[in-house]
Parts: C-alpha cells; structure tokens; sequence
C-alpha cells in the first residue's frame, strides 16, 4: 500500500503550535531521528526515534505525539533484523495503536491503518497467526463500525484469505477472498494498494483446491492482467499465478474444456501465444527429480529444438519459479527425453521452437500441495 509515513505529519505538529507544548526533551531527539532520517542513517534515526517515543511516554503518557512517534519508530526499517528493535518495534506498533483512540473523529480509520501496520509488520516477521488473529479483529471492527467501504476493510479480509489458502480450506479461502475484492470495488477512499491481485490469487488457490479448474483460471489470469508489462521473471506474483494458469490449462485441456475456456475468454497469453509445434510428442519423458531445498511447488518454461535423431537441444529457461529453484533440475531431466526421428517430410521449423512447461508438485503431511 503506498501511504504517507506518519511521521511526515508529525513534522507538521511539531513544526507549528505543537513547539510550544511539546516538551524540548521529546523535540531534541526527535529532531536528530529526522536528520538520521534525511541522511538515510537507520541505525541512528532507531536510536534517536525510540528516544524521542520513550521521553514522550515518561513526559506525556497517553497522548496523541506519544502514539505518533511510537508509530515514526516502528516504521524504520530494521536493516540489521536486531530482535531487540523487532521487540520494541512491535510494542511500538501495537501502541501507537492503542493510541489512535486520541485522534477524535478520525479515530476509527486510524484505528484500521495503524492496525493494517500491525498486521504486514507480523506478515513481514513470519507471525502468520498474529496477523491472522489482528486481520480478523480489524474487519470485525469496520464492520461494527460501518467501515466496510474502507481500503484497510479489504486488505483484512485478504490477508484471511491467504490464510485460509496456506492452510488448505479451500473453500475458506475462495469465500473470503471473494467477499475482499467485493470491498475492494467499493472502496471510497483515496489509498492506493496492489492487495486486490492477492486476493484473486488466493481466489484462484481456493477455487482449484475445489476442482474448479475453469474459474481459477479466470482468477490466476486476473493476476497476469493486473501485472500487464512486469514479466514473470521480475515478479514473483506474474511467476505464481502464471504457473497455476498453465497448470489450469492443462487440466482443462486433459478434460476437453479448453476450447470452451478459450471461447469464455481464456486467453492465449504468453508463452502460449508463442508459435510451436504441437504435433511433434515425446515418445520418453524423465520426470524430474525434487530439488532437497525445494520449499514450494513451482515450475520451469523451456523453450528447446529437436534434433534429426530426437534429441532435445538449445534447451533454454524461458522462466522458472522460484528463481533459481527448479532450472537445473528440469534441464537435467530433458536429457533424457526422446521424440521420433526426423522423417523426409519434416521442415526445419517443424523441430525447432517447442515449448513446454515442467510442474514441481511439493505437498505437505496431509498431501496438500504448498503453494
């Protein structure tokens, strides 16, 4: 989500009337956490900013700068991933938070943007229950509070549903992430975010956990349109959802459904638009070997060529997901492979510029597919 850090209004109170009430021994640290800041100096703008948060605590306890600079602290990033700053980085959210019951009548939207920073900063520290648990407590207040048009409404309901889809309650995760994008088309306030893709992402996981392979088609290709122009290489969401898009289309078209897909608006985006010999199989395919550090399911695109004997050759990573994960495996195991020799009739071109795509499947225990 793009916002204005708060401490750029903090700026402003303590630039204006504020001088005169704010206490020289909160203005003093605060200031050098500013120059910290405009040096890019994180390592001093932390320790000057939980100086100036700490002094306002003792001098000021519960008012409204204490919470404003508690929220100026937590939002440095910690560089050095130090557990004391993370600590008191957390505490400083959750009171800046606690806080935002001083701001009048803006008090209750302020209440959800401090508590979505709540919730990215557990998402960003691998608390995935914590922010569970704080995305549910938000929506349950905007709704309580006729908040529902809110951007922040939204992005709660799409952290649960990524929830739900890590932990496999498919249809969990296809009903919540339905209900984020049905806020997000009545959002009336002016915050810009890119939470909407993740929620037909998680739409998407949802619907294929159900067998719904057409829907979440349509879902993973929301995702590909929303990223139009950034490449499945330079983004790992355009890398997800273009996986699970081939991965749809491939079941759609083992069950005969392709074309109705295709005529529904299914497109024939890239690498699919790309001009190839589908006429040409394999006659051997060496599945591939599951890398040890694999960690998620993924995939490899290898554009190759033929040769007159049936080789694969100029084989050529045209993306793989993750980075770095799967590419030597699948080149590995398209050694192996055979197609029939070259026949009389056959062009050069009837050999060259194949396209396939190569599914690594990890599941967990209980034999869900992570994603």
């Amino acid at each position: 989500m793009k916002k204005l850090f708060l401490s750029l209004g903090l700026v402003l109170i303590l630039g204006g009337f504020a001088q005169a009430k704010t206490p020289p021994e909160v203005l003093k640290p605060y200031k050098e956490y500013r120059a910290a800041l405009t040096a890019g100096d994180a390592s001093e703008a932390l320790r000057h900013g939980y100086t100036a948060w700490q002094t306002s605590e003792e001098l000021l306890g519960d008012a409204k700068i204490t919470g404003d600079l508690a929220q100026n602290y937590a939002l440095i990033k910690n560089e050095s991933d130090d557990k004391q700053v993370r600590k008191r980085q957390e505490t400083a959210y959750k009171r800046a938070w606690e806080l935002t019951s001083k701001y009048g009548v803006d008090a209750p939207i302020m209440y959800l943007e401090r508590g979505i920073n709540m919730m990215n900063f557990y998402l960003m520290t691998g608390n995935n229950s914590k922010a569970y648990g704080t995305s549910k407590k938000l929506s349950k207040y905007a709704e309580a509070n006729s908040l529902t048009t809110s951007t922040f409404y939204a992005e709660a309901l799409t952290q649960q549903a990524g929830y739900y889809a890590a932990r496999a309650k498919h249809a969990k995760a296809e009903k919540v992430a339905e209900k984020a994008l049905a806020a997000f088309s009545n959002v009336n306030d002016d915050y810009a975010t890119s939470v909407p893709i993740l929620a037909n992402l998680y739409q998407g996981y949802g619907l294929e956990g159900q067998d719904m392979s057409m829907e979440a088609a349509f879902s993973y290709q929301k995702v590909m349109e929303s990223l139009d122009g950034i490449g499945p290489d330079e983004h790992p969401l355009a890398a997800k959802a273009l996986g699970r898009w081939s991965h749809m289309r491939a079941v759609l078209k083992s069950e005969g459904k392709l074309e109705e897909a295709e005529n529904k608006g299914l497109c024939k985006c890239w690498p699919y638009d790309k001009p190839r010999n589908e006429s040409l199989k394999p006659i051997k395919r060496v599945p591939p070997k599951m890398p040890r550090k694999a960690y998620v399911s993924g995939f490899s695109i290898v554009q190759f060529d033929v040769d007159d004997g049936g080789s694969p050759i100029n084989t050529e990573i045209l993306v793989s997901w993750p980075k770095d994960l799967y590419e030597q495996s699948s080149l590995k195991s398209m050694e192996g492979w055979e197609y029939t020799p070259r026949t009389a009739e056959e062009t050069d071109g009837d050999r060259q510029g194949l396209v396939t795509t190569i599914r690594y499947m990890l599941r967990d225990n209980s034999g869900n597919i992570l994603y």
